[in-house]
Parts: C-alpha cells; structure tokens; sequence
C-alpha cells in the first residue's frame, strides 16, 4: 500500500496549518490526511515518459515532421504528441487534421523509419 511521505505531509500540515490532528473548530485533519492517504493507494502510479515530441502538429504534421523526430529520438521513451482519427463531423478547429496524421503515421515512409531505428511503438499500459 503506498502512503504519503514525510514531505507530503508536511506540506498538507504546512497548508492546513495544523500538526496537532484538530484545528479551533475541531475538524479533524488526521483523520482527512488518512482518508486521503487511503485514496491515493487505490491509484496506480503514475507513469511518465522521458521526453514529449510536440512538433508534429497542425500544419507540422507532416512525413517530414514525423521522421525527423524518429531520427532525433534519444534511447528512453519518448510520447508523440498526435490526435489522429476521422472526421466524423465532430466540431473542433483541429478536425481537418485529424485524417492527415492518419496519413503520415501510416505511411510507409515512417513505417520503413521506426523499423531502420528500431523504435518500439508502446502504449502507456507498458511504461
């Protein structure tokens, strides 16, 4: 079971203004700093990656764009930014390219790149 740690707690104190577990009204902040620890251990962790591409989008979605970043990409995990799809009528500005990076992450140009690099294409379920 994960719990906060000493500076977490500290800070909560810090926040609340109040390390005797009761403040003037006798709330008791103990017991929400509890709750609250056994909150936090039903999530899993969080998980990151080292690095995020942000350059492939808009009018930067682009074959050139993508391979680019596969050819810059340093050994760790890194997250393209990207919101492919289809434009099902959805109203948002970006719905016009979304069906380009279909596109270009299906392009057999980017495909041939990941291979030649040996980038492993992951989900955030395998960080």
């Amino acid at each position: 079971m994960r719990s906060l740690n000493s500076s977490s707690l500290s800070q909560i104190d810090r926040f609340v203004g109040y390390s005797d577990g009761q403040d003037e009204c006798g709330y008791p902040w103990s017991e929400l700093v509890a709750e609250l620890e056994r909150t936090i251990a039903r999530f899993p962790t969080p998980s990151w990656t080292d690095r995020l591409a942000l350059s492939f989008y808009g009018e930067e979605a682009t074959v050139d764009t993508l391979l680019s970043i596969i050819r810059d990409l340093t050994p760790g995990t890194t997250e393209l930014m990207c919101h492919p799809g289809y434009n099902d009528g959805f109203a948002c500005e970006y719905r016009e390219y979304r069906e380009r990076e279909i596109e270009v992450l299906c392009d057999p140009r980017v495909v041939r790149e990941l291979n030649e690099n040996e980038v492993e294409l992951i989900t955030f379920a395998d960080l």
